[in-house]
């Protein structure tokens, strides 16, 4: 594969092909950003949507940024990066398993592997799989709406506001910071008010 490979490219020809082989039906795309394409799907009659992180950009970038920077591999800023959603996916793996957090989304891990002669024998997957549920909207556009027809009562934002508090509780006690904690990293179902905290890339 060359640096030039399109993401979406890369995205129909490896993720969707080995989510259908995990007995996921691909729908269409939902949106994308700069590490990876989200996409959603269905298996037995229930849509998830599935974040699909493009190891291999990330790494394409690591090699650009030593090159020019006169660094090692290991060194680069996108490399360490790289490293550390390899980790913190394995310790939400891990930490799900032991239900310490029994609300974290479904994480998968590529069956294809990136190659190049720099890695020598370490294994990066391509992707990076972080299944959820598909809610409805994301909390800034939710209380944006909800406050503007003063749909929300005194309860319903303890609630959300609850969920929220006890979401980070449950990712600081297996050692995450997410770092980007804002309402457009926030989902929601607009019938239930149940929360679901995304991008931990």
């Amino acid at each position: 594969m060359s640096n030039s490979v399109d993401s979406e490219h890369i995205f129909f020809k490896y993720a969707i092909p080995e989510l259908k082989k995990k007995g996921f039906e691909y729908l269409g795309v939902l949106g994308s950003g700069s590490y990876g394409i989200v996409g959603l799907f269905k298996k037995r009659s229930k849509e998830f949507a599935i974040k699909a992180v493009n190891n291999y950009s990330i790494y394409t970038k690591a090699k650009h940024e030593a090159v020019t920077k006169g660094k090692t591999l290991s060194s680069a800023v996108n490399f360490r990066k790289l490293a550390h959603g390899i980790s913190m996916n394995n310790i939400l793996r891990e930490s799900r398993r032991k239900r310490i957090c029994k609300n974290i989304d479904n994480l998968y891990m590529s069956d294809t592997f990136i190659s190049d002669r720099h890695l020598g024998s370490s294994k990066i997957p391509l992707y990076t799989y972080f299944k959820g549920e598909h809610f409805d909207s994301d909390l800034s556009k939710f209380l944006r709406k909800s406050i503007r027809h003063a749909e929300l009562n005194t309860n319903d934002l303890k609630k959300i506001f609850y969920q929220v508090a006890l979401g980070i509780r449950c990712l600081h006690r297996i050692g995450i910071l997410h770092y980007d904690i804002k309402e457009l990293n926030i989902l929601i179902n607009k019938e239930t008010l149940n929360l679901k905290i995304i991008d931990y890339d």
